[in-house]
């Protein structure tokens, strides 16, 4: 909880106030209160480590309701033996409320696609991403114009995963911040304390899942994200932090 705080408290000092609702779905791998328009469509291919590759989409079938499908495979580019993901993973989001004044967007929704490569069996003889799924989870978001700063997305949120347990089962949080610098261009950072990763079986060192990224909107439909994840080497597989890019393309109404 110490980290936690230390994350927190720049938040509470600062002379904010309301200034619109957020515009991002997820910080990095950390949903936020955002969702999709009704009819838009988002395509997105995720490079990771050791070759691995996902790809999916996700769309706003109605208001306030996104649903998305992904999948992929680890050493898809390179010499080594493809493995595919066990299954497909999915995502689920429905905006409970609006931000106003006094009040942040909330949303609740379910994702089963974790970060990264998949092992299965995978060490310990358990199976999971390298970096968990958010299973269900509940978040909270607004955007704020803070004093010498401008206009920064803060977002907190609480999540389960049921699916990825057999090593740890304990709900966890994440808090999150984005900040445009000039137009199309934008940086994020999130903190994951994963409590559900962090027992003597898990392959977490409890040091929590620090991220970093750079979004880049290169034109109006076209994103592109470069990502340093895991900078506390927090995970016991990582001996440094992971380099992994992302690209989305976003289907006008």
């Amino acid at each position: 909880m110490k980290k936690l705080s230390r994350f927190i408290v720049p938040l509470v000092l600062v002379n904010a106030v309301f200034a619109q609702e957020p515009e991002i779905g997820r910080v990095i791998d950390c949903p936020t209160a955002a969702t999709l328009k009704h009819g838009e469509l988002v395509a997105k291919v995720h490079l990771f480590t050791g070759g691995g590759l996902c790809v999916g989409g996700e769309t706003g079938v109605l208001p306030n309701l996104n649903v998305g499908l992904y999948y992929g495979a680890n050493n898809l580019i390179g010499n080594s033996e493809i493995r595919w993901f066990k299954y497909p993973g999915v995502s689920v989001s429905y905006r409970l409320s609006e931000a106003d004044q006094w009040y942040p967007a909330v949303s609740a929704g379910l994702t089963t696609q974790g970060e990264g490569p998949y092992f299965d069996p995978g060490p310990r003889k358990y199976e999971r991403f390298i970096t968990k799924a958010k299973g269900f989870w509940v978040a909270a978001s607004n955007l704020f114009e803070v004093d010498y700063i401008g206009i920064v997305g803060t977002h907190i949120g609480v999540n389960l995963n049921p699916f990825e347990n057999s090593d740890d089962r304990d709900l966890s949080f994440y808090l999150g911040l984005n900040k445009e610098f000039w137009k199309g261009l934008e940086g994020m950072t999130e903190y994951d304390i994963a409590t559900n990763d962090n027992s003597s079986r898990a392959l977490g060192r409890a040091r929590g899942y620090w991220n970093v990224g750079l979004r880049w909107r290169a034109f109006e439909p076209f994103t592109v994200e470069i990502i340093l994840r895991d900078l506390l080497t927090n995970n016991k597989l990582n001996s440094t932090p992971s380099r992994e890019l992302r690209l989305s393309y976003q289907v006008p109404l």
